[in-house]
């Protein structure tokens, strides 16, 4: 219960020079050094500003891009990035920090920068505490005590997360890993999909429930997305569909997604 994955934003920075010859780069303002002396001072956000021992953070910026030609230092390069976070204090002081850092670095190299935040970001995912106590125990009954484990912070996002903004939410992972295969030895959310017959379904859906059955058979596949209604509440008013997002994940393999508001939750027994 509580937070599960993390909140997500997007920036970009423009960091603006003088272009010059790369013969003589005294004659301009180098945006490509600033640029570079930006990204490297952008992680003293996570390891020197933040208090982690709270929540997890993470700043990264994924791509820069400047320049024509090997021997014109350019006028201007454009870098962008993301950073999560788990409590919105926080993400307030990274974004202050990116601003920060970003124009005082910039301004040591005669240059200046442009700051933009990404309009789209995704909240943090957070797991309601009752409907994830109800949800626990009865995935333990089916799968068995020790199949199902708590995850730690997760730094991927969720757009899922925008939902338990309005209703109580709980969100889980499957793992369909096969026998025999290591899931730390595959790389993370973008390995193959197994299409090992062995790597099916344990959960009730609509589909089995009309046959009060426990599982589904259903062999996982690389394209499959399943819209898949849980057990009884398939004979509620306002039944949670749910997808089941099949992709070979170290130990993610299927994300889970329900929502229940709280009329909902009351007429469904589980």
């Amino acid at each position: 219960e509580g937070p599960l994955m993390a909140a997500s934003d997007r920036f970009k920075l423009v960091v603006k020079g003088q272009q010059t010859h790369g013969a003589r780069p005294w004659g301009g303002v180098d945006p490509i050094v600033t640029a570079a002396q930006i990204v490297t001072s952008l992680q003293t956000i996570v390891s020197r500003q933040v208090d982690i021992t709270r929540y997890p953070a993470v700043v990264s910026v994924g791509a820069i891009k400047g320049g024509i030609r090997n021997n014109i230092i350019p006028d201007s390069v454009e870098m962008v990035g993301t950073f999560r976070t788990f409590d919105p204090a926080v993400r307030t002081q990274i974004i202050d920090s990116i601003k920060r850092i970003s124009s005082d670095v910039a301004a040591s190299q005669g240059a200046t920068v442009e700051f933009e935040l990404g309009g789209d970001p995704n909240p943090v995912l957070v797991n309601d505490s009752g409907l994830t106590a109800r949800a626990v125990e009865s995935l333990q009954r089916v799968a068995g005590r020790d199949k199902v484990t708590v995850m730690p912070f997760v730094t991927a996002a969720e757009d899922f997360a925008h939902y338990g903004e309005a209703v109580p939410t709980f969100y889980y992972f499957v793992g369909v890993t096969p026998q025999g295969k290591d899931p730390n030895s595959a790389p993370s959310n973008h390995s193959r999909i197994s299409s090992s017959t062995k790597a099916r379904c344990r959960l009730p859906c609509g589909r089995c429930s009309a046959r009060r059955s426990t599982s589904c058979s259903r062999a996982a596949s690389s394209s499959n997305v399943l819209p898949v209604r849980m057990g009884r509440q398939r004979r509620c008013g306002r039944a949670a569909t749910t997808h089941l997002n099949l992709s070979a994940h170290r130990r993610i393999r299927m994300n889970v997604t329900l929502a229940l508001d709280a009329d909902t939750a009351a007429r469904c027994d589980g």
